[in-house]
This record gives C-alpha cells, structure tokens and sequence, in this order.
C-alpha cells in the first residue's frame, strides 16, 4: 500500500525494485507506474496494489524506491526497505486491531 503523508498532492511517476534471490543473484527491475497505472494521491489518500516477481529460489529478498512528482513538477524519492519474499510461505492476512 502506497500512503501520502505529505502535506501536498503527490503522483508516483516511476519505480525501481532490487529482487536478489537466494543465490546471491540480484535483478532490477525498472520501469513506468506501478502496475500500468500512475496513483496521484492528496494528503491521507492511499492506493492498494497487487503484483509479483519471478524468484526461481525458495527465498529471496526485495527493496527499492518510488519517484514521485508534485504539482508544480518537482520530483522525491521514498525509499523501500528490504524485505524478505518466501514464494512457499502462506499467506498472512493482516487485520487492522
């Protein structure tokens, strides 16, 4: 989930994500939007998304970095901490308390 915590209009515009598997192999993946779309969010709006990566290992990790642009064309960064991809694991599903 993407989230503004800003205090004005963001659009993500590209991402860029470092998938290393358990084999020390690393791939980047670079590229447009997330999922074909563009997500222009006002403070507090977020956007859900859904997608996947090939890992050809029983483990791997992933991080990287959104590029957004405000309004009035001035683009940030936000990076995103790596995290652990198990394609075997189940799924958790996270309920809000």
């Amino acid at each position: 989930m993407i989230f503004n915590e800003g205090e004005g209009r963001a659009q993500l515009k590209t991402r860029h994500w470092i998938i290393v598997d358990a084999q020390g192999v690393r791939r980047d993946v670079e590229g447009p939007g997330v999922v074909g779309e563009y997500p222009d969010l006002a403070p507090g709006e977020s956007y859900e998304y859904l997608s996947s990566c090939p890992l050809p290992t029983p483990w791997g990790t992933m991080q990287g970095s959104y590029l957004f642009e405000r309004p009035d064309g001035a683009e940030f960064s936000v990076e995103i901490g790596r995290f652990f991809l198990v394609p075997s694991a189940p799924a958790i599903h996270v309920q809000e308390v």
